[in-house]
């Protein structure tokens, strides 16, 4: 892997998140490495640092303006595709377990090379899809994590059997997707913030009555 020079990322305003120089320089250092490598497998549109980073990981930062750190695990990243969020959140908190989940066999080998290769032994990679996980590990996440992943209604009812009875859902979404701005019942969408990318937007909702 080049060197990596350092790039800009966007905090949100008012985030509680503070990060360490070390954290900062992982992040670049997570960036370039998707970039390198997850672009040319298709994982990712961006073949620049700078535009994983605007793109892919400070986005992902707006959660912590819905959940004050440090987050309580275990956390889910639903069809994580190259990995960004879930390693990010593994990065940001190496004592949270985050397990990054994706049917695709090419995205888990991705993701378990990327762990090892950032040091993330926090970050867990799984070949799985979102029915397999739930009668393997059902009610088992106390975060469940996604990105277009799939339309609300259907987003929804494959996160809802993850969950844990206290937990919750963070979806990052259009900030015009009515879909999660008003989610279907039994769902309720607790609150909503911006992120550093214009027109995207982090939701977080739980089920007001379990089945």
């Amino acid at each position: 892997m080049t060197d990596y020079q350092p790039i800009e990322y966007s905090l949100p305003p008012d985030c509680p998140l503070v990060l360490t120089p070390d954290q900062e320089r992982r992040l670049e250092e997570l960036a370039t490495w998707l970039a390198e490598r997850a672009h040319p497998l298709g994982l990712t549109n961006y073949p620049s640092a700078a535009a994983v980073l605007k793109h892919h990981l400070s986005p992902n930062f707006s959660l912590f303006c819905l959940v004050p750190p440090p987050l309580s695990g275990p956390v889910l990243d639903l069809g994580a595709g190259c990995g960004a969020l879930g390693l990010t959140l593994a990065l940001l908190d190496p004592e949270l377990s985050v397990l990054l989940a994706d049917r695709r066999r090419r995205s888990a080998r991705f993701i378990a090379l990327t762990a090892a290769r950032l040091a993330l032994p926090n970050a867990h990679a799984m070949q799985v899809d979102a029915e397999a996980l739930a009668k393997n590990s059902p009610a088992a996440f106390n975060l469940v994590c996604f990105r277009a992943l799939a339309p609300a209604p259907l987003a929804l009812a494959l996160a809802a059997p993850l969950l844990r009875p206290d937990g919750s859902v963070a979806v990052w979404h259009q900030s015009s997707d009515q879909g999660f701005l008003q989610p279907p019942p039994p769902w309720e969408c607790l609150q909503t913030a911006d992120t550093s990318l214009p027109g995207l937007s982090v939701s977080q909702m739980k089920l007001a009555v379990r089945g």
